[in-house]
């Protein structure tokens, strides 16, 4: 090992060898970019996929079954849709909260907006 490290061994160096692969790597690659581009791009997939895709995906399952304690899950169908559409008077309530929320919010706060630009 001392003798690689002096530059005094007897074994071929390896350095060459890497380099020249790494410029024929380079020149095959060429104009297109898209394998440097994927190997940014695949760890923020990743990461989205994670907490975002699946996030989604598992909320859905769990919509049109009935999860029971000991993990055991039972499909229902839209059955659960149609209970709280029918017979969920809070969740009504909720909805028309919102629907009244986002009609007038937008109206006050662009007034607001508005008296506090021209003062």
């Amino acid at each position: 090992m001392r003798g690689f490290l002096a530059g005094t061994s007897t074994e071929p160096s390896r350095a060459p060898r890497l380099a020249r692969w790494l410029d024929g790597w380079r020149q095959r690659a060429g104009d297109n970019p898209w394998g440097t581009i994927m190997v940014f791009l695949t760890p923020a997939l990743l990461v989205y996929l994670a907490f975002t895709a699946y996030p989604v995906g598992r909320t859905f399952y769990n919509s049109v079954h009935i999860i029971k304690p000991r993990g055991d899950d039972v499909y229902v169908g839209l059955d659960n849709f149609v209970a709280l559409l029918t017979s969920d008077a809070t969740f009504l309530k909720a909805v028309g909260n919102t629907m009244i929320w986002a009609g007038v919010a937008p109206f006050l706060d662009v007034g607001i907006g508005l008296l506090l630009a021209l003062a």
